[in-house]
């Protein structure tokens, strides 16, 4: 298999995160995630995109805001929501990746 790729190793992946802290107690994050296709077979053969067992490139878009409630001086509790997948983009990694998700999550912690 001389001159092939690598299999299941793509040839780009990129993670890119912001936040911005709107007050002291809530913030904003803005994340977009890039991976450039790659093959699953030693052989390179596996080039179409969109279908099970496909790997493609894809570009994600996702949000997150938290913000620190103020239940007890010794307790940091915080509430979140989210989207991942913004753009609701179609992404096949072996099987579709889950599309646009919304989150919303509570912690505690003493």
């Amino acid at each position: 298999m001389v001159g092939n790729e690598w299999p299941r190793i793509p040839k780009l992946q990129a993670n890119v995160t912001a936040t911005y802290h709107i007050l002291p107690v809530w913030n904003a994050t803005a994340g977009v995630r890039y991976r450039s296709d790659m093959f699953h077979q030693i052989t390179n053969v596996d080039t179409e995109a969109n279908v099970f067992n496909g790997s493609d490139e894809y570009t994600l878009v996702d949000f997150k805001t938290n913000y620190q409630l103020p239940l007890h001086p010794k307790l940091k509790s915080t509430i979140s929501a989210g989207i991942d997948n913004i753009l609701d983009q179609d992404v096949y990694e072996n099987n579709p990746l889950a599309q646009r998700t919304y989150y919303l999550s509570f912690s505690m912690k003493y």
